[in-house]
């Protein structure tokens, strides 16, 4: 089952050495269907989401990136973007190996891509605002910069989905609040000034202002009108009827 609620103890199950090697063995298995990767792309999701920090190691040791590009090459979004997710939660070098694989990119593709699925969206989305609490690692926020990371957070306010609205008013947060000069770096007022032009204000406003009451909630509406003040002044006003 991929009942949440049962994460936990399929973790601990799955955490055992056979069932590790159970993993990587329909991992590596051209013959698998589509739905097999998907099921493989879930247990890879409770092996890593345990409380062993070095069952992501051994899912990287084990090719769980080369699964995660194979899974996305035959449609499977939701799951792959889970998983990344968190790996990015993970260490800096997990991290660096994700980056280095291109998983990224198709993060930002889907985001940008207004008919993409709502809950595959929602999850390249928390990939992103997860690697956004990294900032501070150079080469981490110069692979984001490079993807259109920023650009792919602000359409995601767009999406019909509250929790994907949140998670992009944090990430584009942790983008805005960074200060030049924290790497020490001569390209760090660049990289503010790519941040700011990258962010269509009138995109915060609409998701300040939103009609649609499921859509909006107190915390987001106060963090856009924060962004707004703080960063775009000149459009932090509500429009007047």
């Amino acid at each position: 089952s991929y009942d949440k609620q049962h994460s936990k103890q399929a973790a601990r199950k799955l955490s055992k050495k056979p069932s590790k090697r159970l993993i990587a063995s329909l991992a590596s298995d051209p013959s698998s269907t589509i739905e097999i990767k998907r099921r493989v792309v879930r247990c890879f999701n409770f092996l890593i989401s345990g409380d062993d920090p070095g069952d992501t190691d051994f899912a990287i040791e084990v090719g769980i990136i080369s699964v995660l590009l194979d899974s996305l090459a035959v449609g499977i979004q939701e799951e792959v973007f889970l998983v990344a997710s968190n790996i990015a939660a993970g260490t800096n070098q997990q991290v660096k190996m994700l980056l280095d694989s291109g998983t990224l990119r198709p993060a930002v593709d889907i985001l940008l891509d207004d008919s993409g699925d709502v809950t595959a969206r929602r999850e390249a989305c928390w990939l992103i605002g997860t690697l956004s609490r990294k900032l501070d690692v150079d080469e981490i926020r110069k692979s984001l910069l490079y993807v259109g990371a920023v650009e792919a957070l602000a359409s995601a306010l767009a999406i019909p989905d509250r929790e994907t609205r949140e998670v992009a008013v944090r990430g584009i947060t942790h983008f805005l609040d960074l200060k030049p000069g924290h790497s020490g770096r001569e390209d760090d007022e660049a990289s503010s000034e790519t941040i700011r032009k990258a962010i269509d204000p009138l995109k915060l406003r609409r998701a300040r202002d939103g009609p649609d009451e499921h859509l909006q909630s107190s915390d987001l509406k106060t963090d856009c009108q924060t962004l707004l003040s703080r960063y775009f002044p000149e459009h932090s006003r509500r429009a007047r009827v």
